[in-house]
């Protein structure tokens, strides 16, 4: 299975999770399998950048280097020295500085490590260098003519990484959040919210209920009127209660 299936396979679990209802019990380790569902969320979100890794990939022109290289080596002694003659002529370039950056170039391509075998030398003038040369330039226009292409691919998957990115953080945190919104149980400073209109338990339509996976943990896992009972783990009495600034209690919670 390809990595970008995997992530797409994954965040179709967070989604599924985080939309799900959960039914919140009183009585210690009810709720123990939501909580357990919900930590997977979490720990997507907290390792995202770990499993959303994939290994560089290089642009085409990169990849296109040695072939580039080998191309110099085998080139005739015309292309070599001056590109076949694109700089002469009808003041192409009259102070010479591109048919030095040319010659430059083209001697940097061939020129090895010393001590170490280098595999772009310049070969002599043969029958077997103007054959292999053909070959060479040959695959090498094919490539080029690919690189556009390839480029806009890269281009493709970068963007799907981050866009997957975002998606775990919203799954996680709320729709267009990427930290947890301590704010939403602040109902001294905002009267339509609170922890009943998150848990979904409030009166007037509960638009904030099922946002976010963290908003789950609190809502499963945190007392109201009373500190929990370990209804998601063993010495879990925290409580969040549904009056006045309740932010800082939900964020350490």
């Amino acid at each position: 299975m390809s990595t970008h299936t995997h992530i797409r396979k994954l965040l179709s679990g967070v989604l599924l999770i985080v939309t799900t209802v959960f039914r919140t019990k009183s009585a210690g380790n009810d709720n123990i399998a939501d909580f357990v569902a919900v930590c997977g969320v979490v720990n997507l979100q907290q390792k995202k950048q770990t499993i959303l890794k994939q290994p560089t990939l290089p642009s085409g022109d990169a990849l296109l280097t040695d072939l580039r290289k080998l191309n110099l080596s085998t080139a005739t002694d015309s292309w070599f020295s001056e590109k076949d003659g694109e700089f002469s002529g009808d003041g192409k370039d009259p102070q010479g500085k591109n048919l030095k950056a040319w010659q430059d170039a083209a001697n940097d391509a061939v020129k090895g490590t010393e001590g170490q075998s280098n595999p772009f030398r310049r070969l002599q003038n043969t029958r077997e260098r103007a054959r292999a040369n053909r070959i060479i330039a040959d695959l090498l226009k094919e490539a080029e003519g690919k690189v556009a292409a390839y480029n806009t691919k890269v281009a493709e998957i970068t963007k799907a990484e981050q866009t997957t990115a975002e998606k775990i953080d919203h799954a996680v945190f709320g729709p267009g959040k990427k930290k947890f919104d301590k704010a939403k149980y602040d109902k001294a400073s905002h009267s339509s919210k609170g922890r009943k209109k998150v848990c979904g338990n409030g009166q007037s339509g509960d638009t904030l209920a099922g946002d976010a996976a963290a908003d789950a943990f609190i809502c499963m896992c945190t007392g109201d009127s009373a500190p929990a009972a370990s209804e998601c783990y063993n010495g879990g009495i925290k409580q969040v209660q549904d009056t006045g600034d309740q932010s800082t209690e939900a964020q350490q919670a």
